[in-house]
């Protein structure tokens, strides 16, 4: 891994270029910040290259003292292929993963901490024919006092999974997703989308501008976490909302709550649809 050992500040590996290919075959795959006090160490594809972790997956902050690593995959035609899960901070902070201008990232799921106090660890995807797709879920905040982890898809970036979660343990506080821009998407798979699971507090999901997360099997929102449709779309076939009023819209932007065919939606404190939002009902809405 890059950033192996004891103490180790800004290495960079780069594979750029059409043609160009890493090729991991080992089950452990490639880790930023493997072991020790490892800071500012970067994995860059650009331009067309490719990183396959054959076997394996991706760690960008492996070990605890491990901050502001990154891996950045930007260019039309760049991969980072991963056959298992792609963490994002595994036991560190501070530490990011960059999808934008075409790139693309392929993995089994997506994880945020892997253990206690994993925080302010952040995913973009960013432009038009950018993409993170993941054939299970997305977890940010995945342990106990993993907190201020964020995912931002902006300006026309996609991500896909499998279901997800925000703030998945006890104490997994104030981690945010962030869906915004037109052409921006979460698409979730007809997987279940659970904020607060396990008694975490503040976990916040924002659609705005137009960006859209849709084809949410089941919307599960617990205690003290939100969710804020500011503008954009919301596509849920079921799910229970009971943390106060569920407002659609902030009055001044185009906003739409889809409930999906099939699907029992329960608001139980009561639905305002502002001006310019819509409440689309396709499926069965209670509220």
């Amino acid at each position: 891994g890059a950033g192996a050992g004891q103490s180790y500040t800004d290495n960079t590996m780069t594979v750029t270029g059409p043609g160009s290919v890493l090729t991991n075959t080992g089950s452990t795959g490639v880790n930023m910040g493997d072991t020790g006090t490892t800071i500012g160490s970067k994995l860059l594809v650009s331009n067309g290259g490719r990183v396959v972790n054959a076997a394996g997956g991706i760690a960008v902050g492996r070990s605890a003292a491990a901050s502001n690593n990154s891996v950045v995959v930007t260019g039309s035609g760049s991969v980072l292929s991963n056959a298992a899960t792609a963490y994002v901070s595994q036991n560190g902070s501070s530490n990011s993963l960059a999808v934008r201008e075409g790139g693309q990232v392929f993995g089994s799921t997506l994880l945020f901490g892997n253990s206690a106090g994993c925080s302010n660890n952040n995913v973009t995807v960013s432009d038009a024919g950018s993409s993170a797709q993941f054939s299970g879920a997305i977890t940010v905040g995945n342990t106990a006092n993993s907190q201020y982890n964020s995912v931002i898809v902006t300006n026309g970036g996609t991500l896909r999974s499998v279901g997800g979660a925000i703030g998945n343990a006890s104490s997994a506080n104030s981690n945010f997703v962030t869906v915004t821009d037109m052409g921006s998407v979460w698409t979730l798979g007809n997987g279940v989308l659970a904020l607060g699971n396990a008694r975490g507090t503040g976990n916040v999901l924002t659609i705005t501008q137009t960006g859209m997360v849709d084809n949410v099997g089941y919307l599960s929102v617990a205690t003290n976490n939100y969710v804020n449709l500011l503008g954009g779309t919301l596509g849920a076939a079921g799910g229970t909302y009971s943390n106060g009023l569920f407002i659609v819209g902030d009055g001044v932007q185009s906003a739409t709550l889809k409930s999906i065919a099939g699907g029992t939606l329960n608001i139980t404190n009561g639905l305002l649809v502002t001006n310019n939002a819509t409440l689309m009902a396709l499926g069965t809405v209670n509220g």
